[in-house]
């Protein structure tokens, strides 16, 4: 038969043996669930600085976002303006070129349009022209003497 162990010899075999192991497994778990708790740890860790880095460059882009909106505002204000000058100027050429126009006809009266055939009729009546004129000629001499 096999050998069989006494009560105390059984309860110093657990105390040489089953304490230390026990122990080893403990320190073992401690170091494990440490190292578990420091991975975890140092990941969540990076995971808030990624958040952080991409909130900041999320206000960044707004902040670039907004600067050239009011670029834009800015340009488009300068553009209206510049086209308001524009029409006022193209106004006033108008205004300037229309008068001009108006003072050029009223400057230079237009030739009477004469017809062929009224023409013909003065000159056949040339004899009677000469006489009007004469007249009107003496009666200008009598009221410059008089």
């Amino acid at each position: 038969m096999g050998m069989l162990l006494s009560d105390e010899e059984r309860e110093s075999l657990k105390r040489d043996l089953v304490g230390p192991v026990k122990s080893f497994l403990s320190e073992v778990r401690d170091d494990t669930v440490g190292d578990a708790k420091r991975y975890y740890t140092d990941r969540a860790r990076k995971a808030e600085q990624g958040v952080r880095r991409a909130q900041e460059k999320t206000k960044a882009q707004l902040a670039q976002m907004r600067r050239e909106q009011e670029e834009l505002k800015k340009h488009r204000r300068a553009m209206m303006k510049m086209a308001a000058i524009i029409l006022a100027l193209l106004a006033l050429f108008s205004i300037v070129a229309i008068s001009a126009a108006f003072s050029v006809n009223a400057e230079t009266p237009q030739p009477p349009v004469v017809s062929q055939k009224c023409l013909e009729d003065i000159f056949a009546k040339r004899e009677g022209l000469a006489a009007c004129c004469a007249h009107s000629l003496a009666g200008d001499a009598r009221t410059l003497a008089g």
